[in-house]
């Protein structure tokens, strides 16, 4: 049998029932005592009776911790009857125990309360102790003595009944008398007293108000009557029982109260200091109602009255009867806006309390009322905040422009002024500083010099005095002590260094906040010492409560080499350069350390640093610039030698001569120093000095040791001129050289008023054609190599005779990357004069192209592009020597699939287009080229498999450049990209096109057409497969043959589509229609078959008793059941 699903819902309520039946079993048996198990061949007797309740009855509680309590054998009805006995409500027994016959009170105004005389008459029934509840939960008994109360009787407050208790005893009649302080609550004109009134056969509360009180309510089911009396008004309460609220609306002075309705805005300035508080209260009153003429102010509590400022007439303010009111009276009724200044003052400490409420000028009668207040100390005292209530602080910044005023510490905004609370204490400032140092040291070969920086943070009373432990630095440097940001604040008439190492600062104004002090002192250091240590000047008075984390800044003399040495330093460790490391004061030849201090400090001593100092080996690096003029019969020689001295300070400086210059006249040489030592105080210098001349050299003594830049000029003649100058015969040239220059470069220009062509042959093979364009007839020549000499020589090439240059090399660049095209042609020319034209294409701007000769940018002259191309200036006219003329331009190109690239060609005009020509096409990862000009072919290029077929050069980027004289870019082919190059002997005139398709859609069409293909071929009669297959294998073999490049492509772009096609052939092969079944209808029963690969099982089934005129059918299976 199927099993059935049951529902978890039918699971857990059969599991329930199951539960509770076996609760059910275990009551009826609980308590049942044990008996002997019976034996076997006893006979079992039936159970009999009914089931009974096992065990009492048991009440669970929550007590105050929330612990659950359980309570055996109390019944509901006797804990109901419990709880009424608890509260009161009734008696123990079914007689009352007490009555209240009458309750009477009667009470007065006085202020914000009532005193209220209570009488009570009792009638006890019992002969004992009564507890009899009389009400008034939340007033304040104010008598001392209970009137009618025996001996032995009490009078008290229960918490648990919340009200007052008289515990009576005896039978008969009793009444008691007190007296009670109900508060009266206000909110703006509307008074509310709330009071607990006892249950008495007759009850009755007369109030007499000093208000003129109308619309009077009460609650509890009492009656309320209102009555006018020459003092006020009386209200006369009649019945109720339990709590109830009386309430009335007071009525304003000189007004209508139904009608006025007043609104205060208050603005409010205090000055506080030990003694006393001074306010100014400036009030904006109106009334959205009916007019008014005067209205009653409640001052702060113990606050005096000041007299009015002698230009406020508009108004009177005066003290009232009541304590702390002030009575407003204007001239005219009006409905306002009103604005009056109160001044008060309230003494503070008279009492012994530093506390002050600064709440008050509360408007009486407004229903609204809202201001700000803005508070100011002396410096000696701070303030200490209470509770507040109706109001909360806020910030200085938000309170209106015209309290914003100097000495403004604190704001507070109140949004009421009934029972709101603005309590403060005024205690005696407590200095807390915090103290933050900072030093700079600056380590030279003969004494160190320390920046020291001191950040103070003085919270509290200012100081007037700074000092400081120097240690180690007994010398301060001449320059001034200062306080950063803040003139004329030291006296430094005063400033004193005692003999124990420390450091007086007075100051001529107390300070308090961010202070900074700095100074600098130094100490001498030998040269020889090879380890130093150095303690820093710390704060000793007035005492820091914290300092922060010391940073430190270690500025090395370029001649000095140091080591920090961490153990032998104290507290002290390197750092990161702070992210205000740029602007420091110091000149950037020094090398920089950071190091930081640990904090806290106490306990563990003030930190000090070791190093390890030596010398470092001098250095220097020098650029030579010189101008040769020759003459007819002589050569004038300038050159001007700028050094940079580093590391270490030199001596003096050693200049290699050639001989023929030494045996000639002595060379005039000046010196000029263009900045001395520190850089920041600039400008240039002549110095004396006297060359001496030995050995080959010529020796420049400097005056003192010397560390930055440098500059020298000498001039000098030789007697050799153009005279000497012949066809085949050279002009040497000698020149100034220094010496140990560990890095050098040499620029060279010759003048000559002939117009001649000059070429350079040097003598060492340093010496090259500078780029540099310059004036007619003359030339540039460069190395970076110590070459003393030049020889100069008349030029003879053919070349200087063509017309028009003779272009070497060509090669071209084609880099595309997202939608841009970089293009560069380069041309290696030779025998190009002067001027050199290019024709530019259409689609290429003028102004977007950037030419380059020798790799320099050249000047470009626009006027007639269209017809002649641009003109370009050659460095030096008619130069037979061979150069590389490189152009450059940037084109956009639209974003397709299948995309034909069209490559602009610019031309040389009157060029030779015999030369050989590469063309390197850079194209992105997921574009494949797919033809190419037939005038190209593929020139060492390679195939590589990665995820992708991938196309790559043999020769790199700087290959071509190298090999064609191009300005290397630095720029590398990226991994994903592909590189082709093609050649050809002459570069094709006209547009080059280069056929592309983008990756994805190759892939889509190859896939979709290898498994159509494929699938075409599955689903083809049998008999034209064979056929239909040879076909497509031959195709596909002379195509590939044909273009085996394409074909490799292709193949693996239809990788997609031979894993579809296999797909397809096992899903053919899963799908295919079954072998047919064979039935033998030919006697009486049916036989299904079906081949089996083993034996043979038959399963008949009759057909039984039913009457039925079927046969019996016999089912062969496959398998045996």
């Amino acid at each position: 049998m199927r099993p059935r699903f049951v529902p978890s819902t039918l699971r857990a309520t059969a599991l329930a029932a199951s539960i509770a039946c076996s609760a059910v079993l275990a009551s009826c048996c609980w308590g049942q005592p044990a008996e002997p198990r019976k034996t076997e061949d006893s006979q079992a007797t039936p159970l009999s009776g009914v089931p009974t309740t096992a065990g009492p009855d048991t009440v669970i509680w929550i007590d105050d911790n929330g612990v659950p309590r359980p309570v055996i054998g109390v019944t509901y009805e006797e804990f109901a009857r419990a709880w009424r006995q608890y509260k009161g409500l009734e008696t123990g027994s079914e007689d009352a125990q007490f009555t209240i016959t009458s309750f009477a009170a009667s009470g007065r105004q006085e202020g914000d309360h009532i005193e209220l005389d209570a009488q009570f008459t009792i009638e006890l029934s019992v002969d004992q102790v009564v507890r009899t509840p009389l009400g008034f939960g939340g007033a304040i008994l104010a008598s001392e003595t209970i009137s009618g109360l025996q001996p032995g009787e009490r009078f008290e407050y229960s918490d648990r009944e919340e009200c007052y208790l008289a515990q009576l005893a005896g039978n008969g009649a009793r009444t008691l008398r007190c007296k009670f302080l109900l508060p009266i609550a206000s909110s703006g004109q509307r008074r509310v007293v709330t009071l607990t009134s006892p249950r008495a056969n007759h009850s009755q509360i007369d109030l007499q108000l000093t208000d003129n009180a109308v619309e009077p309510t009460v609650s509890g089911g009492a009656l309320v009557e209102l009555g006018e009396t020459d003092s006020g008004s009386k209200l006369s309460v009649r019945g109720g029982v339990g709590r109830m609220r009386l309430a009335w609306r007071r009525h304003l002075v000189g007004s209508n109260a139904r009608s006025v309705v007043l609104t205060s805005v208050g603005e409010i300035t205090t000055s506080l200091d030990a003694s006393s508080a001074r306010s100014t209260a400036r009030l904006t009153v109106r009334s959205f109602g009916g007019a008014f003429d005067s209205f009653h102010v409640r001052l702060p509590e113990g606050a005096t009255l000041l007299p009015p400022a002698a230009d406020a007439p508009t108004f009177q303010a005066s003290a009232s009867g009541a304590k702390g009111d002030c009575l407003v009276t204007l001239p005219e009724p009006t409905v306002g806006p009103v604005t009056v200044t109160i001044q008060t003052e309230q003494a503070i400490g008279l009492s012994g309390s530093t506390a002050v409420d600064l709440a008050g000028f509360d408007v009486e009668g407004a229903v609204r009322q809202y201001g700000v207040l803005a508070l100011s100390v002396d410096t000696s005292s701070r303030l200490q905040w209470g509770e507040m209530s109706g109001a909360h602080r806020i910030a200085v910044d938000d309170l209106p422009p015209a309290l914003q005023q100097p000495g403004v510490t604190a704001a507070v905004r109140y949004y009421r002024q009934e029972n709101c609370r603005i309590p403060v204490a005024i205690l005696p400032s407590e200095t807390s500083i915090y103290a933050t140092p900072e030093y700079e040291l600056r380590v030279l070969p003969d004494e160190a010099i320390l920046n020291v920086t001191m950040q103070y943070q003085v919270i509290g009373s200012p100081v007037l005095e700074f000092r400081f432990d120097l240690g180690d630095w007994t010398e301060l440097t001449p320059k001034p002590i200062e306080l950063v940001g803040q003139i004329d604040a030291i006296d430094a008439n005063n400033v004193v260094q005692t003999f124990d190492g420390s450091l007086d600062v007075p100051l001529l104004r107390p300070q308090a906040g961010a202070v900074m002090v700095r100074f600098q002192a130094r100490r001498s250091l030998l040269p020889g010492d090879s380890h130093v240590q150095f303690e820093f000047p710390r704060p000793v008075m007035p005492e820091p409560d914290k300092i922060g984390r010391p940073r430190l800044t270690l500025l090395v003399d370029p001649s000095l080499r140091v080591r920090f040495d961490q153990q032998a330093s104290n507290r002290l460790h390197p750092a990161l350069a702070p992210p205000d490391a740029a602007t420091t004061r110091a000149p950037s030849r020094y090398e920089k350390f950071y190091f930081e201090g640990e904090a806290p400090l106490f306990g563990g001593g003030w930190p000090f640093l070791s190093l390890d100092k030596s010398q470092r080996p001098s250095r220097f690096d020098a650029e030579i610039s010189s101008r040769v003029a020759i003459s007819e019969q002589q050569t004038k020689v300038r050159q001007q030698f700028s050094f940079e001295f580093q590391q270490r300070p030199a001596e003096r400086i050693e200049l290699l001569a050639p001989p023929e210059l030494l045996a000639g006249e002595e060379p005039r040489l000046s010196l000029t120093a263009l900045a001395p030592d520190d850089a920041s105080e600039g400008g240039a210098t002549e110095l004396d000095w006297d060359p001496v001349m030995d050995n080959g050299t010529i020796l420049v003594e400097l005056p003192r040791p010397w560390i930055g830049p440098l500059k020298i000029e000498a001039e000098y003649q030789l007697p050799q001129g153009l005279s000497q100058l012949t066809f085949g015969a050279g002009l040497p040239i000698s020149l100034l050289t220094p010496v140990g220059a560990a890095s050098l470069s040499h620029d060279l220009r010759v003048d000559s008023p002939l117009p001649i062509a000059l070429g350079a042959l040097t003598a060492g093979g340093g010496w090259r054609k500078a780029a540099t364009a310059v004036e007619s007839d003359s030339y540039s020549f460069e190395t970076e190599s110590p070459e003393a000499s030049l020889t100069l020589m008349r030029a003879t090439s053919q070349l200087d005779r063509n017309n028009g240059p003779l272009v070497r090399r060509t090669w071209r660049q084609t880099w595309v990357r997202g939608d841009e095209i970089q293009h560069r042609c380069a041309w290696r020319i030779a025998g190009a004069r002067d001027l050199l034209r290019i024709r530019l294409p259409s689609s290429m701007p003028p102004n977007q192209v950037d030419v380059l000769v020798d790799g320099r940018q050249t000047e470009i002259d626009f006027r007639g592009a269209d017809a002649e191309g641009i003109a370009v200036t050659l460095p030096s006219g008619g130069n037979p020597e061979e150069r590389t003329v490189e152009l450059r331009y940037l084109q956009q190109i639209p974003a397709r699939a299948l995309a034909t690239l069209e490559v602009p060609q610019p031309s040389l005009v009157a060029e030779d287009q015999t030369a050989n020509c590469y063309w390197q096409v850079i194209l992105p990862e997921n574009r494949w080229v797919w033809s190419h000009p037939p005038a190209f072919r593929d020139a060492q290029d390679e195939d590589s498999w990665r995820t992708w077929v991938h196309r790559s050069s043999n020769k790199t980027n700087a290959d071509l450049e190298n090999w064609v004289g191009a300005k290397p870019l630095g720029l590398e082919v990226s991994a994903g990209e592909h590189s082709l190059l093609y050649s050809s002997l002459t570069a094709p005139a006209g547009t080059w096109r280069l056929g592309t398709v983008n990756r994805n859609l190759l892939v889509l069409l190859a896939s979709a057409g290898i498994a159509a293909v494929g699938m075409m071929l599955l689903y083809s009669p049998g008999a034209w497969r064979p056929v239909l297959g040879a076909l497509a294998a031959s195709a596909a073999a002379v195509l590939s043959m044909l273009y085996p490049g394409q074909a490799l492509v292709v193949a693996q772009a239809g990788s997609i589509g031979l894993v579809a096609l296999a797909l397809g052939c096992a899903t053919w092969l899963l799908l295919r229609p079954a072998e047919r079944v064979r039935v033998d209808v030919a006697s009486d029963s049916t036989a299904i078959r079906r081949p089996l690969s083993h034996a043979d099982t038959s399963l008949t089934i009759d057909a039984g008793t039913v009457s039925s005129n079927a046969p019996t059918v016999s089912i062969e299976t496959a398998d045996p059941l």
